[in-house]
């Protein structure tokens, strides 16, 4: 099989590539980094700069391929809405119909289960918990779109929607990384109790899900949630993390607290887009309130078990960030 995968330059994205690699797969990757799309570049991977906002580019990507995963997207707790807009759900219709166009028939899109997050708990969700009626991330707002949008127009090609929790690994640039720059700045206090529990999924673990949507097409049109199914209590997760690099926490403060505060920052920033504020209600939610979810479902129909544990991942991630300093 030929495989197109959009966002190939990001954190999952190098990821998955190697692993479709390993796995006998040719690769198409895709992305904007031309960088990064060099190093990818190699032995059954071919590597070309493409915008998901350009469909005519991706159009003429997608030919001779028999399936597609993407992954690009804009991921960030603030900015402006119509960049979410355009390349998360915009971007997504384009990867839909370059597939239409080029009768690729299989398409495995990574969404996020942000989509059901309004900021309350969420308790093992299953995929069938309905979306919420209000949303306090742009993010949230525009992948719940696109999953709409992609399940409205798939016409023939057989979608499969994944939402894998919070990726971490070696690697990654976003979720372990930012909290460590927030407590080297001082920033960063426990929010809530601090008994809040969340889900992870180690990235390896997640590339595996993708490999398995695409295998299966009796799961096609179906939604799934990939998580490592091990919950977390996030503070001591994050207090044992700062300890090895000799940082802590500033005292506590009440998520309710928090919460007005962040939206409060919003709203001077909200002229601004352009600059994040120092916290958003987004990043506190996500801190300071319980998001696990159930993985039944894919356990049962995409076959999937994660084979990486936390601890596992957790080494081999700390190991990768303490190299860094």
């Amino acid at each position: 099989m030929r495989i197109g995968v959009t966002g190939a330059t990001g954190f999952l994205g190098k990821n998955l590539v190697g692993r479709l690699k390993k796995s006998g797969f040719d690769v198409v990757a895709l992305g904007r980094n031309r960088d990064a799309l060099s190093e990818l570049a190699g032995s059954n991977v071919e590597a070309i700069s493409a915008d998901v906002r350009n469909e005519e580019q991706l159009a003429k990507s997608f030919k001779s391929l028999d399936a597609v995963c993407h992954l690009a997207a804009l991921a960030s707790p603030w900015g402006r809405w119509r960049d979410f807009y355009d390349i998360n759900v915009g971007g997504s219709l384009n990867v839909l119909r370059a597939c239409q166009a080029n009768q690729v028939h299989r398409l495995v899109f990574v969404s996020s289960p942000s989509v059901l997050f309004d900021g309350s708990d969420l308790v093992e969700a299953t995929e069938d918990h309905p979306y919420p009626d209000h949303y306090i991330s742009s993010y949230c707002a525009s992948k719940k779109l696109a999953e709409e949008a992609l399940r409205a127009e798939a016409g023939e090609v057989e979608l499969t929607i994944l939402r894998p929790k919070a990726i971490f690994g070696p690697g990654d640039k976003s979720l372990l990384p930012r909290v460590l720059e927030a407590a080297r700045r001082k920033r960063l206090r426990r929010i809530g109790d601090g008994y809040n529990e969340i889900d992870l999924t180690f990235v390896d673990n997640v590339s595996d899900s993708i490999v398995l949507a695409l295998v299966k097409p009796e799961v096609a049109g179906k939604t799934y949630h990939i998580t490592n199914d091990e919950h977390v209590r996030i503070w001591p997760f994050i207090e044992a993390i700062l300890v090895r690099f000799g940082l802590s926490v500033r005292g506590s403060i009440a998520f309710n607290t928090a919460f007005r505060l962040a939206a409060m920052m919003e709203t001077c920033y909200r002229p601004f887009r352009i600059y994040e504020p120092p916290v958003t209600r987004l990043t506190v939610a996500l801190l300071g309130r319980t998001q696990t979810f159930d993985i039944s479902r894919a356990r049962k129909e995409l076959g999937y078990a994660p084979k990486v544990s936390i601890s596992e991942g957790l080494a081999r991630t700390m190991e990768s960030l303490l190299e860094r300093v």
